[in-house]
């Protein structure tokens, strides 16, 4: 294997979890995350997504790909100069554009490059590992607050429950369908891991990490049986027991005294989400149904309307809308599609979920890199995986 690429897959790993990693070696070193320092950060992973992309051979189609960025990017910079309501934080979220959705989609390209994902294998579940106990332990200091936490370094509530989640899926993954040789010490510890990760996920108070963890749990049931990892009866098994080693960590963690948990089971009977969706909605009547351009949403009016399908309405209009579901449903289809082709593609569906339930409840959608990391990977991966 190339050091090109293992370098590459390092580096990758590195980024998925960048912000939870900078916390761990930083924020609890006593060092301030603040606006300077996370710019830094992002213009590191630009510097080093385009670096890495150079140095692989490219084709005509990845031209198409820059294009599509560059006419995203465009658009998105020239909504500032519509609308007067744009607040000064928008320079800087433009530098978001280009650190999490130009990176993200030049790491999906590049990812499709490489000869083999073994190192991607052997890095990631360590990443998983090493993670848990730092999140665990910043949940634990923050659990009894209300559930609004804030993990030194900057790591809010939402994110924590995000993350933990997250680490749940590639956890779940290594422990259960991973093909390749992942050691069994490895297996042990991310098997161990899980009801913690779980556990965590529900006492940080995150809602849109419990309904991803749960999104996580119906998606693995069905990746098992459907690449024939493990028969119903094993499932039933499996899951019985997972049930109860989550209802041990749960009573030793003190789970049900804690705020996060309050405010996580409440889900059901929680409808400031609806109120707010509801409030936002004159902004679509008034304009006629009409977008107010990218980044219309959140920079042109100030709110976050915490739902993918609102941004698009509002940003796009309601034609833009029909088509960025279908180019959103494209995209997730053909990763779900090429499962049983190379156990990279289960990692990018763990990753595709993330970033669909995340901008469900929590994200900007034209800022999160996990739709333009699927984009890199759909708009290459015939050019390297048909041969």
């Amino acid at each position: 294997m190339q050091i090109k690429d293992k370098l590459f897959s390092l580096f990758f790993c590195l980024y998925l979890f960048w912000e939870p990693i900078a916390c761990v070696i930083f924020g609890r070193n006593g060092l301030e995350m603040n606006g300077m320092f996370m710019r830094i950060f992002l213009v590191t992973i630009f510097i080093l997504s385009i670096l890495f992309y150079l140095i692989y051979k490219k084709t005509n189609q990845e031209i198409k790909v820059i294009g599509v960025l560059f006419f995203f990017g465009l658009m998105y910079y020239c909504t500032r100069f519509f609308y007067s309501y744009v607040s000064e934080g928008y320079q800087g979220q433009f530098l978001r554009w280009g650190a999490d959705c130009v990176s993200a989609c030049f790491i999906g390209m590049t990812l499709m490059k490489l000869k083999s994902y073994s190192t991607i294998h052997k890095i990631l579940p360590l990443v998983c590992i090493a993670l848990t106990p730092f999140l665990l332990v910043s949940t634990l200091e923050n659990a009894m607050d209300y559930g609004q936490m804030s993990v030194e370094g900057g790591l809010n509530y939402q994110t924590v429950a995000y993350c933990l989640a997250y680490l749940f899926g590639f956890s779940s993954y290594y422990v259960l369908i991973n093909k390749d040789s992942t050691p069994k010490i490895i297996k042990i510890l991310c098997a161990v891991c899980l009801p913690f990760q779980s556990v965590g996920c529900c006492l940080s108070g995150g809602r849109g990490g419990v309904v991803l963890l749960v999104v996580y749990l119906i998606v693995l049931c069905y990746m098992l049986l459907r690449l024939k990892v493990i028969k119903m009866s094993g499932l039933v098994v499996i899951a019985t027991l997972g049930v109860c080693l989550f209802l041990l960590i749960a009573n030793y963690l003190h789970l049900w005294d804690a705020a996060g948990f309050a405010r996580s089971s409440n889900l059901l009977n929680d409808d400031d989400r609806f109120v707010l969706w509801r409030n936002i909605w004159h902004y679509v009547t008034d304009n006629y149904f009409m977008g107010y351009g990218l980044g219309g949403a959140y920079y042109s009016f100030g709110f976050y309307t915490h739902n993918m399908f609102l941004d698009f309405i509002i940003e796009v209009g309601i034609l833009g809308l029909v088509f960025l579901i279908l180019v959103f449903v494209k995209l997730y289809k053909t990763i779900f599609s090429l499962l049983s082709r190379n156990d990279i593609f289960v990692i990018l569906a763990i990753i595709s979920l993330f970033g669909l339930v995340m901008n469900m409840f929590s994200g900007y959608w034209i800022t999160t890199y996990t739709h333009w990391m699927i984009l890199g990977v759909v708009m290459t991966y015939r050019t390297y995986w048909s041969k």
